[in-house]
């Protein structure tokens, strides 16, 4: 097959991509698709934080979905939808308060953190780091499972606390993730 010199020229060319954005028309390139929603969602993302803060409520989780199609042979992102579920704060925790709670949680063996709402760069490099130790605790625990199980051949309920460890750590690491994908693109933005 010969290619035209028409033809090469539209090889080469970004085909741009509209999106309806907060009611309004939005244009980005093709190549840049992924990076136009994921930033767009990241607003909504922002927007859901501050009426949280504003009606003295917590996150407790946060959901961003992307839907991606297959045009001119590129894999471009066309769409996304952000979930927020927020939760009416019983009252005002002090810092001591959060302290005790955490002494507690860690004395039962459990760690049940709650996740603030963070809004600045520095924030998210201390939510990282939180993420970071709670899995390291995590690890320490499960190689405590492994001597044990090497110990004993039993399997009773240890093996049960083992895979909820696991299934905990790998939810982190994702939350990690998805951390440090903020803050490249808080960086670029």
């Amino acid at each position: 097959m010969r290619i035209g010199a028409e033809n090469k020229i539209q090889l080469g060319r970004d085909e741009s991509l509209h999106y309806i954005g907060h009611g309004q028309l939005e244009s980005a390139p093709a190549s840049a698709s992924v990076l136009h929603v994921i930033s767009h969602e990241l607003g909504h993302v922002a927007e859901f934080r501050s009426e949280a803060m504003r009606d003295r409520a917590e996150i407790r989780s946060l959901n961003m979905k992307i839907h991606y199609e297959f045009r001119n042979g590129k894999l471009v992102a066309v769409a996304g939808e952000t979930e927020a579920v927020t939760v009416q704060k019983p009252e005002e925790t002090t810092q001591k308060n959060e302290i005790s709670r955490d002494e507690s949680s860690n004395k039962e063996g459990v760690s049940k953190k709650e996740e603030k709402s963070y809004t600045f760069g520095n924030e998210l490099e201390d939510k990282e780091k939180q993420i970071l130790s709670e899995i390291r605790k995590i690890e320490s625990e499960l190689q405590t499972f492994e001597v044990k199980r090497k110990l004993e051949e039993e399997k009773g309920f240890d093996s049960v606390r083992k895979v909820e460890l696991e299934e905990r750590k790998r939810k982190l690491e994702m939350a990690l993730n998805q951390e440090k994908l903020k803050m490249i693109l808080e960086d670029t933005l």
